[in-house]
């Protein structure tokens, strides 16, 4: 079949991502383990090597066991990610020179003004600046403030409101339920007013 690939090689990166692991460890895997540490090593995700070993059907449980948490499988595909790491720290600065290359040579100020952009970017110069900014407010300072303006720091919504205080001998309260069941003087003046609105 000349359109798939030979799954027993690697292509170069993978293969020198693969040699940055500890032989031991390799040595201390199964067959099929030793396999799926190569396929990440190519890049593949652990659900893509895992369905090209043709192991997806073992069940989430026994994949775990034997690839995903196996501690040396684990160490394994950690030594690749870090072996990664380090070529893309050596790609960076690959990218870095050819920019400031391009810099140099560059004919117009337009090309300078790009190649530097690009730079900036590749060394995240254009994210956001952070600062700091700290408040030194005293105890003191927090005392002398009313309780609307400290209500305003704390990010609470100030209303100005009226309100009358009931006695606490319960005769407030009967005059409110009077109203609310529409007996007494409360439903006579409701009366009244909706025979002035019915006269008009």
């Amino acid at each position: 079949m000349a359109g798939k690939r030979d799954l027993t090689t690697t292509d170069q990166g993978g293969q020198a991502l693969l040699d940055a692991v500890n032989p031991d460890l390799l040595n201390a895997l199964d067959e099929k383990q030793r396999r799926y540490v190569e396929l990440r090593a190519r890049g593949l995700t652990p659900g893509q090597a895992a369905q090209t070993l043709g192991v997806t059907r073992l069940g989430l449980e026994e994949l775990r066991r034997r690839f995903y948490e196996h501690p040396i499988v684990q160490a394994a595909v950690q030594q690749i990610n870090r072996a990664a790491m380090m070529r893309m720290s050596i790609t960076r600065e690959m990218i870095a020179e050819k920019l400031l290359d391009a810099y140099t040579l560059s004919a117009t100020a337009a090309e300078q003004v790009k190649a530097l952009s690009e730079l900036a970017k590749l060394y995240g110069l254009y994210e956001p600046e952070k600062r700091e900014v700290s408040v030194n407010v005293t105890e003191a300072k927090l005392r002398q403030l009313s309780d609307s303006e400290l209500a305003r720091l704390a990010g609470l919504e100030v209303v100005d409101a009226e309100y009358e205080e009931v006695d606490s001998d319960g005769a407030g309260e009967a005059a409110e339920s009077e109203e609310d069941t529409g007996s007494g003087a409360g439903a006579a003046t409701a009366a009244a007013d909706i025979g002035d609105r019915e006269a008009e």
